[in-house]
């Protein structure tokens, strides 16, 4: 009985109310399309949130991996600054050390100078 009634009534399937004429069946089918243009813009919404929160959890990992590489970056520099520095001492000593040698050896070619001297006027010869 009721099945009768709906088909009187031009009821089909669904839950859309039966039209009393041809401007409402374009109205529904208009209600219709925007609905579904709605729901498919609010799917496209939440991926580009998505995509969004996702390029921002990138984006601060890229930033702490710059922060961190720029900190790299420093301690290197510092470290080739106290290599330069240890460099430059070296070879301060280095110079330091050969003067050094070369006064020792003056020193050791004077003494053996003197001693020949000495060995000739005692009458030594080796």
């Amino acid at each position: 009985m009721s099945s009768e009634f709906l088909a009187e009534l031009q009821w089909e399937d669904g839950f859309a109310i039966p039209v009393a004429n041809e401007e409402n069946k374009l109205l529904e089918d208009q209600l219709s399309k925007l609905q579904n243009e709605r729901s498919d813009l609010q799917d496209q919404l939440c991926d580009y949130e998505d995509r969004i929160n996702a390029m921002t959890a990138h984006f601060k990992n890229v930033n702490q991996e710059f922060a961190f590489t720029q900190s790299l970056c420093k301690a290197r520099e510092h470290e080739i600054e106290s290599e330069k520095h240890f460099k430059a001492i070296a070879e301060r000593e280095l110079g330091r050390v050969k003067d050094e040698i070369h006064r020792l050896e003056n020193e050791m070619a004077s003494i053996q100078e003197k001693k020949s001297d000495k060995e000739e006027i005692l009458g030594i010869t080796c």
